[in-house]
């Protein structure tokens, strides 16, 4: 995703040297859009690993607290 807004960037910017600002325009838009999937992905994911450290440490807590019977 990050390599594909850097393409939509430097497109942007060849549009806009050519003078097609229309052009510029929507690339540097698509750009724009690019970059809000990375910060919603890179976020998604660190909730995520939030989650399920948060969920492991419950875990451990539980399995700390069980009395364990010997066999």
């Amino acid at each position: 995703m990050s390599l594909l807004a850097l393409g939509f960037f430097t497109g942007g910017l060849l549009w806009a040297q050519a003078g097609v600002w229309p052009g510029a325009a929507v690339c540097l838009w698509l750009t724009a859009f690019c970059l809000l999937g990375c910060t919603r992905i890179r976020h998604t994911a660190y909730r995520v690993q939030a989650e399920q450290a948060r969920e492991l440490d419950a875990l451990l807590i539980e399995e700390a607290s069980t009395p364990r019977t010997p066999r």
